[in-house]
């Protein structure tokens, strides 16, 4: 048998990878999914901004550019989903997206990088041609049917790489240089702290073969996603192990919509097959192969060049962000700082170590507020429980704030308690000023070795209080207490006023 050429394999990895005519179902579902998604991150920013965009959430209120901003994000957002002008909902959304989410700010919750990338790729991509309103009214209005319109294999695949392939590639390199992540850990070791999980999962994680194993696998899965998923043959395995993934993601730490994101990306990668006998027949949107009856063939010619110009500038697209993220990687300077912070706003570029050593050093502290009232009364500020578990307070991209709240020594970390305690204190309507707020601070064991029960352990460790926190006519005051200065969680503090 003839060895087959270079030209003949670019020819057939162009063909299946890039220009294979597929449905546009999944790609509907992923927009409507998506818009839903980041709907829910949008809700939670108009109920708690306070404690992002203002510096005294007691005496101040969201500007009302702000609120306007989110406003328009949310019918964007609808429109986006139910596909009704779709490409100008999604170039609002993108639009809100890089004003509002400011991945480089306080502080740094990654699923932002994948919603801005994308809101991107929503604003470029027919995500309006099946599964929409717009669609309904031009087969209704115009006697146009354009979901039946296949569309080339690349907006898939552009998508997945950008918003999945990416962020693992880069992730496995802070992986591979992790002791824990090495060993095995890269699961255990942050489930087994209270204060990163919403339950008690202890009985899982003393499965120690499980959780090594699914470590080990998530390295492994990471480092060769990005190269092996061009390959149909692989498709279907790797969702099922990234679902799997991310499901866990979902359920073990307070970062729901996070792992909710990634699960949704891998509805593309899903064998056509398989979704098309799913979504196909339950909203009977025919198979991928049919071209489309009611549109001339005029039509279907126009739509081709288009999607083929697209597909083209989609690849050269992918090249140059690959390229940036290399050199970020490898820290070469390609591009200046000017220029990395611009793609990071419009692109999602970052380095991608989630989970990393830094977050489990052996200063690691866990903080909890406890408001008293006048009656000697205390109450546990959501942030953490009194059972110890992250709270309701402390969810998504609140979740990181808290965490980075509680790294030993940050700049204006008595500040943030602060701000946490009056954005909670002023949606549940209590009157700090009418008594005061305590820090209570932890350390768990976060040695890198697998021990049995070691969640139950973290768990038991006492709390000790180490600030006092009053307010005098809305002005903060910080006192130290408890702890000797070298044992202290947050900056030495001198009594008196914040900002």
């Amino acid at each position: 048998m003839e060895a087959p050429t270079r030209e003949k394999v670019i020819s057939r990895f162009l063909q299946t990878a890039v220009f294979e005519p597929i449905s546009p179902v999944p790609l509907a579902v992923f927009r409507l999914v998506f818009s839903v998604i980041l709907i829910l991150e949008v809700l939670q920013l108009i109920s708690r901004g306070d404690l992002l965009y203002l510096e005294n959430p007691l005496q101040e209120v969201v500007p009302s550019e702000i609120v306007i901003l989110l406003g328009m994000w949310v019918v964007a957002l609808v429109g986006l989903a139910v596909g009704f002008l779709t490409r100008m909902a999604a170039c609002v959304n993108y639009l809100c997206t890089v004003i509002l989410l400011q991945p480089t700010a306080l502080f740094e919750y990654h699923a932002d990088l994948i919603y801005i990338a994308g809101s991107l790729l929503l604003a470029i991509l027919p995500v309006g041609r099946s599964l929409s309103l717009d669609s309904v009214l031009l087969k209704k209005i115009w006697h146009r049917d354009l979901s039946r319109q296949p569309i080339p294999r690349i907006f898939n695949n552009a998508t997945i790489y950008l918003l999945l392939g990416l962020v693992y590639f880069d992730s496995t390199f802070f992986k591979l240089t992790s002791e824990f992540w090495r060993g095995g850990l890269g699961l255990w070791l942050p489930a087994s702290i209270p204060g990163m999980t919403t339950s008690n999962w202890n009985y899982m994680l003393n499965w120690e073969l499980c959780v090594k194993f699914a470590g080990c696998l998530t390295v492994i899965f990471e480092a060769l996603f990005l190269f092996i998923y061009w390959i149909p043959v692989t498709r279907l395995y790797l969702s099922g192990i990234g679902l799997a993934l991310h499901l866990g993601i979902t359920i073990l730490f307070p970062i729901p919509l996070f792992g909710a994101i990634g699960m949704a990306v891998y509805i593309l990668l899903l064998p056509d097959p398989t979704v098309n006998r799913v979504l196909s027949r339950l909203w009977s949107f025919g198979t991928t192969k049919k071209t489309n009856a009611n549109a001339s063939t005029t039509d279907n010619q126009i739509l081709l060049k288009k999607d083929i110009v697209l597909a083209y500038s989609l690849v050269s697209l992918l090249v140059l962000i690959t390229a940036a993220q290399i050199s970020l990687i490898a820290n070469v300077p390609l591009i200046n700082s000017n220029g990395y912070y611009w793609l990071n706003r419009t692109l999602g570029i970052q380095r991608h170590h989630v989970f990393g050593d830094i977050h489990f050093n052996e200063k690691k502290r866990e903080l909890a507020l406890v408001y008293h009232d006048r009656s000697g009364r205390e109450q546990w500020i959501p942030w953490i429980t009194k059972d110890g578990y992250a709270g309701s307070e402390a969810t998504g991209r609140f979740w990181v704030f808290w965490l980075r709240t509680s790294v030993p020594g940050a700049p204006l970390q008595q500040v943030w308690c602060a701000k946490a305690a009056e954005s909670w204190a002023k949606r549940e309507g209590i009157a700090l000023h009418e008594g005061f707020v305590i820090v209570k601070v932890r350390r768990p064991d976060t040695r890198r070795e697998w021990e049995r029960d070691r969640y139950l352990k973290n768990l038991a460790i006492p709390w000790r209080d180490v600030m006092k926190l009053t307010w005098n006519d809305g002005q903060r005051q910080f006192n130290r207490i408890g702890l000797r200065r070298d044992e202290d969680a947050t900056p030495p503090a001198k009594s008196g006023t914040g900002p």
